[in-house]
């Protein structure tokens, strides 16, 4: 593999960062929110969001268990990008996922906690297993 098709540490933190950002609103959170259940300020978030800030090992495992992604979320995508051009969810700011599947994740999110919500995530789970 030749050298330009290496991705920096940089473009990486982009992308992580830009994965995300669209994490945090699939689940409808702000980037206060999630700030507060990290313990962080909303402005570390901000800065792991653009690529500023590197996230630890650590804290992507701690963002990935309490959003419910395996911690490859983060990385998914990164192996097809080329050095030096930006992924197109880092470009545009927006996200790769299905408008259904954002749409789905914000009423589960809009959902009050209980047996209800359990048992849908249930369902939902069972027949991604079943396929």
């Amino acid at each position: 593999m030749g050298r330009s098709m290496l991705i920096t540490q940089e473009e990486a933190d982009m992308h992580i960062g830009a994965r995300l950002r669209q994490l945090r609103r699939a689940h409808g959170l702000s980037q206060a929110k999630l700030g507060e259940m990290l313990g962080l300020s909303f402005q570390q978030v901000q800065k792991y969001e653009r690529g500023i800030n590197r996230i630890g090992s650590g804290r992507l495992w701690q963002v990935s268990q309490m959003l419910d992604v395996p911690i490859t979320y983060f990385f998914e995508g990164l192996s097809e990008r080329e050095s030096g051009e930006p992924s197109a969810d880092a470009a545009m700011g927006g996200s790769s996922l299905p408008r259904n599947t954002l749409r789905l994740a914000r009423a589960l999110n809009d959902m009050p906690e209980g047996d209800v919500k359990t048992g849908f995530l249930k369902l939902i789970k069972a027949f991604t297993k079943a396929g």
